[in-house]
């Protein structure tokens, strides 16, 4: 994939659901995985640590659309993956984030 592509030269996009929609707890602490691929890494982590959210961002489309088929399968509600190019931007998606959920 060559994220320099018009196609791919577009921010991460804001989900469209607010993210009390998305998430069961979106006051949880949030964990994003940038270039997630798969989303294994993910998946596992929100098996492992419901206490937090998961947001996997990757540039490939067709791994996005399985990895959130997982997330249907497995029924996990602490878990996420958006299609878009972190390169592009990040801005609108982390401005969007509930108010104490990012730390460092």
């Amino acid at each position: 994939v060559n994220p320099l592509l018009p196609y791919f030269n577009k921010p991460v996009p804001v989900p469209q659901d607010d993210w009390s929609k998305i998430f069961a707890d979106a006051s949880k602490p949030l964990v994003i995985d940038l270039g997630c691929a798969k989303g294994r890494f993910c998946l596992e982590g929100a098996r492992r640590f419901p206490e937090f959210n998961w947001l996997g961002i990757e540039i490939r489309e067709a791994l996005v659309v399985r990895a959130l088929e997982w997330v249907q399968e497995e029924k996990l509600r602490n878990l996420h993956y958006i299609f878009g190019n972190a390169s592009a931007g990040l801005a609108g998606l982390l401005q969007s984030v509930p108010a104490g959920a990012l730390r460092r």
